[in-house]
């Protein structure tokens, strides 16, 4: 149990974690960004697959309207896994579990783990009958247990939708969006470094998808996404839902304080991660003089300034750890005998419901 100071630090937040502070609904974040070159200058949000069916690719996510544009930067669920990842390294990493997955030569930490605590890597491996149990004890209204093997799965949400269907909500969500977007292209010409014409091969043969992929022939790139630039800025918003917060409990009122308090410390501390190296042509840095936004937002629409300052963050989530006692790290391995067997009785399963064989 943490003492003196710990516990005062514990308890100046603990409105935000008592179930008789029903009013209070979550905290809001705002960060203005800007990229590392400067103000007006081009950055690169990510592009994203093509569509089914289509060739040409679908470039950057940009909605239009009200003669506005508005750009994603990094979705909900990148910021998670930039945010989650960061419990893998100092100062962070002891505020957690570090579980690894033995596969073969990979080592996979539970934290990289894109499904979280339902990810195949470790629904197939020897951690599977604790997750069972610890899952239908948060479906049974107790996350103590599984915040004890795996809190990142309760902080940023896992939805178990190939075994018990059971979905965990996020605590915290945050979003990169670029206002303003003005939206430019580029074009490039790769020359191959001789003639190969002159060695023999013929317009035809060097004419083909073969050759201009094995790098051989002269091949022109025009109208691809040149990277944006946001006239009205880039911000990062980040709710910590303060709701679904309180809703979490444990076996008794102590184990629920205490839980939340654990919670709550993780919340924050992923909240001050400021990694904004998003990736090539995508570094954002935080405006000179235009420091973090937070409010404390109320269900009747009132809104609190608030400042939390990164020391407090961390004395406060240390103090937290060491009450709710983080479980030791551990390496386990992966099953590869349960994940063939699980394949062939999905297989077996599917010729079944063709009708075409099966038992």
């Amino acid at each position: 149990m943490p003492e003196g100071n710990n516990i005062n630090v514990l308890q100046s937040l603990d409105t935000w974690v008592s179930e008789s502070e029903q009013m209070l609904a979550a905290l809001v974040v705002l960060e203005q960004l800007v990229p590392v070159t400067g103000e007006g200058t081009v950055f690169f949000p990510p592009t994203f697959a093509t569509p089914r069916g289509e060739r040409q690719s679908s470039g950057y996510n940009i909605d239009e309207n009200d003669n506005t544009s508005i750009c994603l930067v990094d979705s909900v669920g990148s910021q998670a896994n930039r945010m989650e990842n960061a419990f893998m390294r100092p100062p962070l990493d002891d505020l957690v579990p570090q579980i690894v997955v033995n596969a073969g030569e990979n080592h996979v930490n539970l934290l990289a783990a894109g499904h979280r605590i339902a990810d195949a890597i470790v629904r197939f491996s020897e951690l599977r009958p604790i997750v069972d149990e610890r899952l239908a004890a948060y479906r049974q209204g107790n996350a103590v247990p599984l915040a004890r093997l795996a809190p990142t799965s309760l902080l940023f949400g896992a939805w178990d939708s190939r075994e018990t269907n059971i979905k965990i909500p996020r605590l915290i969500e945050s979003v990169i969006r670029a206002f303003g977007v003005r939206k430019l292209t580029r074009s490039a010409q790769y020359t191959p470094a001789i003639d190969y014409r002159e060695l023999g091969f013929s317009e035809e043969e060097l004419s083909k998808d073969a050759a201009s992929a094995m790098g051989l022939a002269h091949v022109p790139s025009t109208g691809t996404p040149g990277g944006v630039i946001a006239q009205e800025g880039i911000k990062r918003q980040t709710v910590l839902n303060l709701t679904a917060l309180r809703n979490l409990a444990g076996g008794t009122h102590e184990e629920s304080i205490t839980l939340r308090r654990y919670m709550l410390g993780l919340a924050l501390s992923a909240l001050a991660v400021r990694d904004h190296n998003l990736r090539q042509g995508c570094l954002l840095t935080a405006v000179p003089g235009k420091p973090c936004q937070a409010e404390l937002v109320y269900y009747d629409g009132r809104r609190e300034n608030v400042e939390i300052g990164e020391l407090f963050i961390r004395k406060y989530a240390t103090a937290a750890a060491e009450e709710f006692g983080v479980d030791a790290g551990q390496v386990i391995e992966f099953k590869t005998d349960s994940l063939k067997k699980s394949l062939k009785d999905a297989s077996a399963k599917n010729k079944k419901a063709r009708g075409d064989g099966g038992d």
